[in-house]
């Protein structure tokens, strides 16, 4: 049998969170809205427009946007550097503490993405 691939939500959450950025921050860098890259984590749709999946890609580390979907470690450098482990434990403690902590920061990410829905004006003109 095999795995389940992960929703590409999932993987936008999970890039932003071990990158420390937010939505909002992607979306300035993409010069989108913020609710579009909600959309993109809340309900795992993908850009429609092959440019922008490129650029997504490149924005979070990766040199396609077929690597980003492959999930795992990014394959270009960014500016944040991430470390795992922690002093003194075994690597068992340390990988479920990191798993523990990616999902408390995906929960928060995801509480970020709602919020920020609900701050926005309902109706009327844009």
């Amino acid at each position: 049998m095999s795995a389940r691939p992960t929703p590409f939500g999932d993987l936008i959450a999970d890039r932003l969170l071990s990158m420390e950025r937010r939505p909002a921050w992607l979306a300035t860098k993409l010069g989108i809205s913020t609710s579009t890259v909600g959309g993109w984590i809340r309900d795992s749709r993908l850009p429609r427009d092959s440019e922008m999946r490129d650029r997504l890609a490149r924005v979070l580390g990766y040199s396609s946007f077929g690597a980003l979907l492959q999930g795992g470690e990014p394959d270009r450098p960014t500016d944040v550097v991430t470390t795992r482990g922690y002093a003194g434990q075994q690597p068992e403690e340390s990988e479920y503490q990191d798993q523990m902590l990616a999902t408390l920061r995906s929960i928060d990410l995801r509480l970020a993405v709602l919020l920020d829905e609900l701050r926005k004006p309902r109706g009327g003109s844009e």
